[in-house]
């Protein structure tokens, strides 16, 4: 929002019905990204909505991004329906992926991102130096999230979970 771009966020907090889904897109209608925080656990639901977002809306760029993302980037530029994964931090990267796609569409290799081109063939941008300072970091958008949805996953407290350092807590 901070750069001048439209933002929208699906809270996916239950199992939906496919019907369901397709619900929820239509109502949000085409856009030109979807983008998805990928966690390995979640991998058969992204494929799944990746596959009704294409279905449904041809044209629009799939990509996702997260821990898992960074990990295992093979595995999910392999898909048919992703076009793009965010392979390093995204706070600022993703800022100059969707620049570089209103300006030129998605043709020069971007810093932190892993792109398909219409040919299958992939692009890919080397991972870009970490932030060091987290205070440098954007703060999330709260306006984005629905607390009422959060509210109707019946936690013992309701919360977000957020997390608040950068990097491998381990080490």
């Amino acid at each position: 929002k901070k750069a001048g771009h439209e933002t929208d966020l699906i809270q996916i907090v239950k199992r939906y019905t496919h019907e369901e889904i397709v619900g929820l897109l239509k109502a949000v209608g085409e856009a030109d990204i979807y983008a998805f925080h990928y966690l390995s656990h979640f991998r058969t639901a992204i494929i799944s909505l990746s596959k009704i977002i294409r279905q449904l809306f041809p044209n629009t760029i799939v990509l996702c991004g997260g821990t898992s993302a960074v990990i295992e980037p093979e595995t999910m530029i392999d898909l048919p329906e992703i076009n793009a994964v965010c392979i390093g931090e995204g706070d600022y990267s993703m800022v100059h992926f969707v620049d570089q796609l209103g300006k030129s569409g998605l043709q020069n290799v971007i810093p932190n991102f892993w792109i398909k081109d219409k040919k299958g063939v992939v692009i890919k941008g080397d991972v870009s130096s970490l932030t060091t300072d987290i205070n440098d970091l954007p703060f999330y958008d709260m306006c984005l999230f629905d607390l009422n949805n959060i509210r109707s996953m019946k936690l013992r407290i309701p919360c977000i979970p957020v997390i608040m350092s950068r990097g491998c807590p381990y080490s």
